[in-house]
Parts: C-alpha cells; structure tokens; sequence
C-alpha cells in the first residue's frame, strides 16, 4: 500500500515478486516473467518480446510502436504510428549518446535542434526541467516524482529526454521509458522485465527502491550521485556504483577527485571514458564486467568549471 498526493493506492504481488495490481491497473507475465499486458480503465497496452528479452512492440490506445536492436541490445531504430526512426550514437552501447533518432540532432544532455534550438535546463544532477528557446524564453517545464512520474507540465516538450534525460533514459508515446536493456514503467517504479543477471533481492526493482540521489543508466546497476566540496573550486559531482549482488549496499567504484589531482594518464585509459568538461558521462556497464575488471568510468561537470577530473580504481574480484 501507498500513501500519495492523491490517495492511498494498494498493490498485489505474487511469490516471484511480479505486481499483479497496482490501484485499478492490472498486469500479466509471460513464462519469462515479462510484463506482456498492462490493463488499466483507460485500455489494454500490450508489449512483444524477443528472444532476448527487448521490447520489439508495443501497442495499446493511441500507442503503435516497433523496435530493433543492434548486438548490444541497443535500439537503433522505432517505427511509431508508421513513422520510421534510425538512432544515431556516439558509439554503440545502450548508453552512449544518441546524436540523432530522425526527427532531431542533440548535444547530449545540453539541446536538439530541429526547427529552432531547444535547451534544456537542470535542477539538479538527473533531470532536464524546463526548455529553453534560442532567446531564452522558457517553453515548456516538467515536474517529476522521484521516480519520473510526471506531477505537471506547461508547453510542449521536444524530444524523449526528460525524467533523468542527461543519462540517457529515453521516454516513448507509451510513456514507458528505455533505460538500456530495460523498459521501465515510472507509474509503479518497477521494470518491466527481470535483471537479466538475477542481482539482489527484487529483479523487479529500480535504484533498489532509492531513486532520490541514484539511476540506472542500463537497467542493470545502481549508480548514486554524490556531491563534494573542493576549497576554492566550486561544487563537484560524482558517483559511486553500487552493487546489487550484495544486496545494493555495497559499492564496488567509487570516484572523487579535484582539479589539482587530475592525471591525464588516468584520463586516457579509462574505459569509455571522456574527456574532462564534457557534461554527459559515457557509461561503461556491461554485464561481463560486473564481476570484476572494469565496471564503469564517468566523467562530467556540475556547477563549476572543473568537474569530475581523476577516477580512483578499488576493484573487487
């Protein structure tokens, strides 16, 4: 049971930590344990896997979307209401930027550009806020719950960034969005599908129930941001990946650093790493690694001109 703005809303769940009702919204699984049916009083919304598990269609009212996927499991094109998209990367993986998907071209976590220029505008660390046109003026807003349920807007929003927009969760007509390898439903706070790695208690869960200050940029690690106080230098930001083997307590990499322990030696042989300054992080997750080796380098600036500048290794084997 939850007690929200609006009420109080009840749900079910069975013994496999599948939700079975969610307020007047029920769901249906397939054998994987795959949301393959959301019915709610306003209609039926189905979705379609493939043999690895990603969203290859999705339909319900007003909604007609299909999807493919390149070897990584990254979507590189939508076809949505007969309109077909090709997404265009920095890179290849799930969660290298998109550039250009058809009908826009973005500088990630900072514009698109289509018929004028629209900027977003952060808050805090995750969410794009508000837009601005090429003057300035503010066109449209959003406010989102902690996990990306939009509370309100004005205008009209451009593009499927929004709710954690700077790390690359992309929002669809469904109003599902893909973080990664997963579809993600921010009206329960739950993915769709199971953690194809089986991590932690609930394979169900995001952020392990803790989404204030974390993502989830593939939907397979919690990431929690963090902030720290560099004298003379401003405020910087961070992260610690936390691993959800251990029950999502536990953190395997943590980063932190000023401007004066910046080693570009460093720098270089990070893994997918970027150079200093730039504001989206290129993230390197993949589930081979999760075990040991390299699990994820980030870099980005927040709040001041110096940013995350050197990443500090502590693996575990």
């Amino acid at each position: 049971m939850l007690k929200h703005q609006d009420g109080v809303e009840s749900y079910t769940y069975d013994l496999a930590d599948k939700m079975l009702t969610a307020g007047a919204k029920s769901y249906t699984y397939d054998a994987a344990g795959r949301t393959v049916g959301i019915n709610a009083p306003g209609g039926n919304t189905t979705l379609t896997y493939d043999y690895e598990s990603r969203v290859t269609a999705i339909t319900g009212p007003g909604i007609n979307e299909t999807h493919t996927y390149n070897g990584l499991d990254t979507r590189v094109g939508t076809v949505q209401g007969g309109v077909s998209r090709t997404f265009v990367r920095d890179g290849s993986y799930v969660t290298d930027p998109v550039l250009r998907d058809g009908q826009a071209t973005y500088t990630p976590g900072v514009s698109e550009r289509r018929s004028g220029v629209s900027t977003w505008s952060h808050s805090g660390l995750k969410n794009a806020d508000a837009q601005t046109t090429s003057v300035g003026a503010i066109a449209a807003t959003r406010v989102y719950d902690a996990f990306g349920a939009e509370l309100s807007a004005t205008g009209t929003w451009k593009g499927p960034f929004g709710y954690a927009g700077g790390f690359g969760y992309q929002e669809d007509s469904s109003g599902l969005k893909l973080l990664g390898h997963r579809y993600y439903d921010p009206t329960t706070g739950r993915f769709l599908s199971r953690d194809p790695i089986k991590d932690g208690r609930n394979w169900y869960s995001y952020c392990a129930n803790d989404p204030l200050a974390s993502f989830d940029p593939d939907g397979l690690v919690k990431i929690v941001l963090i902030w720290y106080h560099v004298a003379g230098g401003g405020y910087h930001a961070g992260i610690i990946v936390i691993d959800n083997a251990r029950g999502g307590t536990e953190p395997i990499y943590s980063f932190a650093g000023g401007p004066t322990e910046y080693n570009p030696r460093n720098q270089a042989n990070l893994n997918h790493g970027l150079g200093h300054g730039r504001k989206v992080p290129r993230i390197s997750t993949r589930p081979e690694a999760r075990s040991g080796a390299v699990l994820c380098w980030w870099t980005m600036t927040a709040r001041s001109s110096h940013g995350l500048r050197d990443s500090k290794r502590s693996t575990r084997r």
